[in-house]
């Protein structure tokens, strides 16, 4: 079964995101799971990770760097951490991430050794007004990341 996992403090997000995966891969066994914060997102991959993909805010309340935009990457790095735990350093590890985020973030910053930024989508304060231009920014970024052979992978691997 193909693993999703969708990260944000703002529900509307965290409901429109794992929407437009299920609706791509016609929730054709794809689990999506949802955390609110950091540190669920990270209780969810140390028990059923490894995920196929990540999609995470980086400005998340009830985290470290919560206010400098930062949640989201200290959230990557730890994600990492957890996986060299669960299966050691012989086994190469590929995580892509979207960030869908009102946080403004430089490329060097999401330059991560093993993890593949597929994108980052731009939130919009008032989601209602731009809902649907949101969804089909997220499901054209799948489209052209190559997401699907990218999760073929990961079906295959595991």
């Amino acid at each position: 079964m193909t693993k999703i996992l969708v990260v944000d403090d703002r529900e509307e997000y965290r409901n429109l995101v794992s929407n437009c995966f299920l609706s791509y891969f016609r929730n054709n066994g794809l689990e999506v799971d949802v955390a609110m914060n950091v540190n669920e997102g990270l209780e969810y991959f140390t028990k059923k990770g490894p995920y196929a993909l990540i999609s995470s805010d980086c400005k998340m309340p009830g985290f470290d760097n919560e206010m400098s935009g930062e949640a989201g990457l200290e959230m990557i790095s730890r994600i990492k951490d957890v996986q060299y735990q669960k299966f050691g350093n012989n086994v190469e590890l590929y995580v892509p991430i979207i960030f869908v985020t009102g946080s403004s973030i430089s490329r060097e910053k999401i330059d991560y050794p093993d993890i593949q930024v597929l994108g980052v989508i731009e939130k919009f304060k008032d989601l209602k007004k731009h809902e649907r231009e949101t969804f089909w920014k997220i499901y054209k970024l799948i489209v052209d990341s190559g997401l699907e052979s990218a999760i073929d992978e990961y079906e295959f691997a595991n």
